[in-house]
């Protein structure tokens, strides 16, 4: 029996062997590699708000390590009114505002890491009545305001769905 298993072991081609286990070794490799580089580029939503005497302010940031693909970003009110861009919702009631900045329809756009969008931003003086008046008007129009992304890494992966109320204006 030992003469038989020797002789087996004699006519291997032990070169082959080899290269087919490297091979097999390769592709475990790359698919490692891969997960690991998928991984590596993560983008991660995240929908701020800034209340202020002196600014309101709401911006899409990423705080992941990979670029943010927006896919679709739209506002949806308390009466379900849906919107591209959360300047619509503002009208004859906040008449004579200057936004500081807003944006439009943003799908397609993308976020690289550690960048934000500003969504929407109203600056002004506290101390202004005007402004005052006007700030609170905006507070309570956001207020009724639900923010919602889908999103997707530069591997065309869908993230999860990004929802923030802006209730904390109401607050």
């Amino acid at each position: 029996m030992w003469q038989t298993f020797h002789d087996i072991l004699v006519r291997i081609d032990w070169g082959l062997v080899i290269g087919v286990i490297a091979v097999i070794f390769t592709a475990i490799t790359l698919q490692v590699q891969r997960k690991h580089n998928r991984l590596s580029v993560k983008p991660i939503a995240m929908i701020t708000v800034a209340d202020y005497m002196d600014r309101l302010s709401i911006y899409l940031q990423n705080k992941g390590t990979g670029p943010l693909i927006i896919k679709n970003l739209s506002f949806t009110d308390g009466r379900g009114r849906k919107e591209k861009a959360i300047i619509n919702y503002f009208g004859p009631e906040v008449k004579g505002v200057v936004w500081s900045t807003f944006t439009g329809d943003i799908d397609g756009w993308a976020i690289l890491p550690g960048e934000n969008k500003t969504l929407i931003e109203l600056i002004g003086d506290p101390m202004n009545k005007d402004f005052t008046d006007i700030r609170e008007k905006v507070r309570k129009i956001l207020a009724s305001i639900q923010v919602e992304l889908l999103y997707q890494d530069i591997y065309e992966n869908d993230m999860p769905q990004k929802t923030r109320t802006l209730d904390f204006f109401a607050g």
